[in-house]
């Protein structure tokens, strides 16, 4: 799938379909300020089902079908994430299966909600999304497989950019300078309008770096079990078999004054200095 949405030809496609979705969101931040994790959960999968269907649901805004397909997906996605953060370390049987049921029915009623998105998507060659112009290539996907691509995607998007969203939002409001200092970018850059290709917004790249590093999204990853023979790394013997991963939370501590946000570690001149340490 990746070529065919993260091309310049493509995203040009459904950039105004996100644009529209993200404007929707903002213009009801105000109505979340008891409950911000709503707020970047429904505009994370606003964006995204506009993205990828052409679609904008308007959760953000409470509109009602728009809630009521998102809660479904949602639904799906926590009763995921009980199975892997439950039921590995349950020592009752019928807790899992009563789990796993309950997962497999959710997951069902998710992917109901996004085959019927789907249908509308194609029924409207107006709208502007990845898949319709990824299945028009791809003759060879099925209806199951685009089902199946769609749902993950919309999934994993949930939680990921609304973490993202949630942790950007926190970062800017501990440092009002760096605030300050992304506003002025944004508006001489978009002059008051939407993101467009020809944006220079290099303060807000290294405020999303940062971001990555003081509070990421994901704090591991790379796992590995595969360990053929023993390794050792500066002292640190790894033995054969050993299940190992990367801490990106603890590897990004590695800098000087690591729990500050500091956007201006990320220039060129910064990096530079960095370099092979």
């Amino acid at each position: 799938v990746n070529p065919h949405m993260f091309n310049v030809k493509a995203a040009k496609s459904y950039l105004p379909k996100i644009n529209e979705a993200a404007n929707s969101a903002v213009a009801r931040i105000e109505d979340y300020e008891e409950n911000l994790d709503d707020f970047c959960t429904f505009a994370s999968m606003d964006m995204f089902n506009a993205m990828a269907l052409g679609i904008n649901l308007q959760a953000t805004a409470g509109d009602h079908e728009g809630r009521r397909v998102t809660q479904a997906m949602l639904d799906a996605l926590n009763s995921m994430i009980k199975i892997v953060q439950q039921a590995p370390w349950c020592e009752h049987d019928w807790l899992k299966f009563g789990a796993w049921t309950t997962f497999e029915e959710k997951w069902r009623l998710g992917c109901v909600e996004v085959e019927a998105l789907i249908e509308r998507s194609l029924a409207q060659p107006e709208q502007q999304g990845f898949l319709p112009a990824f299945l028009a290539e791809a003759r060879d996907i099925s209806r199951f497989q685009a089902v199946s691509m769609v749902a993950v995607l919309l999934f994993a998007a949930a939680d990921t950019t609304s973490a993202t969203l949630a942790n950007t939002l926190l970062n800017l409001s501990r440092n009002p300078q760096v605030q300050a200092r992304l506003r002025e970018e944004l508006r001489a850059e978009l002059a008051g309008g939407d993101w467009n290709e020809d944006a220079r917004c290099t303060y807000l790249n290294w405020v999303l770096y940062e971001n990555q590093r003081l509070t990421p999204t994901l704090t591991v990853s790379h796992v590995r079990s595969d360990i053929e023979e023993d390794v050792v790394i500066e002292g640190q013997v790894i033995e054969k078999g050993s299940t190992i991963f990367f801490s990106h939370y603890n590897i990004a501590k590695q800098v000087d004054r690591p729990d500050e946000f500091i956007p201006e570690r990320w220039s060129d001149e910064e990096k530079a200095k960095r370099k092979g340490t």
